[in-house]
């Protein structure tokens, strides 16, 4: 997949370089929608440090308690959180605290007025997202 993205990450990521990798198992895409490879839009938020409730026991078993009427045991974790407005698809969002990243020292950050920019930017996405 190819990102052609306007607009700035969160101030977590804005001038870093982020690379990542998902070093669980993975699954194919569902062939229906079909998801283009390549991405161009506008940036929603991007961020390495999104709150996310994660299982601290195996998917499985957590989703056979949560089947049972039982409620697995959470954490709070940190998680990569990536949200675009594509022209293609939509609102896309990949999302999971598994990734193994690894973010660079900022090259420059954003002035108060560019994160209040980078706010109002990625709001705006909501509005005119086909799929929102």
């Amino acid at each position: 997949m190819k990102l052609d993205l306007e607009g700035n990450a969160c101030p977590d990521l804005a001038g870093c370089l982020l690379k990542f990798k998902n070093p669980t198992k993975t699954f194919p895409m569902r062939k229906k929608p079909e998801f283009n490879p390549l991405q161009r839009g506008k940036i929603g938020n991007l961020s390495a440090s999104q709150k996310a409730r994660v299982f601290t026991i195996p998917d499985e078993e957590a989703f056979a308690m949560i089947d049972r009427g039982e409620k697995p045991s959470e954490r709070i974790a940190n998680a990569l959180y990536l949200e675009w407005f594509s022209e293609g698809n939509g609102r896309v969002v990949i999302e999971s605290a598994d990734f193994e990243l690894n973010i660079s020292a900022p090259e420059w950050r954003l002035s108060p007025e560019e994160e209040k920019q980078r706010v109002k930017d990625a709001e705006a996405g909501w509005r005119c997202s086909p799929s929102s």
